[in-house]
């Protein structure tokens, strides 16, 4: 664990604000649950901080800089267009299936190897597109073909079924 002093003033303070919260439950017994609910911090958060100050010091408490710093977060057109192409194969594949054909694609591109949260969004998205309100993927991909058995569909006699329930006019 590096040093609380390698870290920027602003995750120092931040992890010596942690501490301040933790310093009622260690040194005066006081509940994790009367703290949380004092400072307005999800109780799990608090035992999370604590699991970490008691392993591994003040130092843990700081917040990390984030490992993808300084990297490209988003994706080129193709590569964002293959993942949605992927996430409509039917049966689905799974995102770990996808994260590998878009590194391999990425790969043969030239392109950086997109991470696996960045093509989770990706999919999700895709599929979270209808439930918004707008067309997911597949629905704008699948508007074209007809309803299922659509106007092909027959009975036994050979009629289509829109011609034996039509209602003969009076």
């Amino acid at each position: 664990m590096p040093e609380l002093a390698s870290f920027s003033e602003s995750s120092r303070q931040s992890a010596l604000q942690r501490f301040q919260l933790l310093r009622a439950h260690l040194e005066d017994g006081q509940p994790l649950a009367a703290i949380a609910r004092e400072a307005n911090i999800p109780y799990r958060t608090l035992q999370y901080w604590l699991e970490r100050y008691r392993t591994s010091g003040l130092a843990a408490l700081a917040r990390k800089p984030r490992i993808d710093r300084g990297r490209r977060r988003k994706l080129s057109a193709a590569l964002q267009e293959a993942i949605e192409g992927l996430a409509l194969k039917k049966p689905p594949l799974s995102i770990r299936v996808v994260c590998n054909q878009a590194k391999l694609l990425a790969d043969r591109l030239g392109e950086e190897a997109p991470t696996y949260d960045l093509v989770y969004d990706v999919v999700n998205r895709s599929r979270d597109a209808g439930s918004s309100g707008g067309k997911s993927l597949r629905q704008l991909f699948r508007s074209d073909l007809p309803a299922r058995g659509g106007p092909f569909k027959r009975d036994l006699a050979g009629r289509s079924y829109a011609a034996r329930y039509r209602v003969a006019s009076v």
